[in-house]
């Protein structure tokens, strides 16, 4: 696999495109509840790459088990802090 990534960076490279390797985030997707203990040291060049459990893709919150509870909790704390801004404004206009 390091291999490849690095084959990939060179890549990147060759067409003057940049890889934020410190962005750069790793997940094993599994439907099992317990997570896979796989021990993998993936890196490209010198850099190593972190491995996660949820990570945020396009807006969406997604997790190892592909379930909808981080995105859920997520925007449950945009919606509450949003709502608390609007009801202490309606005060100010009122």
């Amino acid at each position: 696999m390091n291999s490849k990534l690095n084959i990939l960076a060179d890549w990147f490279r060759a067409n003057k495109l940049s890889l934020n390797v410190n962005k750069t985030v790793y997940m094993i997707f599994d439907n099992n509840k317990k997570p896979p203990n796989i021990p993998l040291q993936l890196r490209i060049g010198p850099e190593n790459i972190t491995r996660v459990n949820c990570t945020k893709f396009l807006g969406l919150h997604i997790d190892q088990n592909l379930k909808w509870t981080e995105h859920t909790k997520h925007v449950k704390n945009k919606l509450s802090s949003s709502v608390y801004a609007m009801r202490v404004a309606k005060n100010l206009f009122i």
